[in-house]
């Protein structure tokens, strides 16, 4: 397991895991952690807060379409308020 952690930034290259301070992506398990918020695509679980709820197989495309998407702007949200914070 090779580790990178910079205060809460976090990169895994084993378990294929990347933590950037309370935003989680994981790539083995199919895991997508938005703060508190997850989105499990492998063992087919969704949790919003504490609720979790198991979505079948035929889900899987259309869910990892929009976790990408979330990704996608989970990371430009992250990135901007960096920024302003510097």
């Amino acid at each position: 397991m090779l580790g990178l952690r910079i205060e809460n930034w976090e990169l895994g290259i084993g378990d294929w895991g990347l933590r950037i301070g309370n935003w989680e992506l994981g790539i083995g398990y199919w895991v997508l952690g938005i703060g508190y918020w997850g989105l499990g695509i492998g063992n087919w679980e969704l949790g919003i807060g504490n609720w979790e709820l198991g979505i079948k197989t035929h889900y899987s495309l259309l869910i990892t379409h929009y976790s990408l998407l979330i990704t996608h702007y989970s990371l430009l949200i992250t990135h901007y308020s960096l920024l302003k914070r510097r």
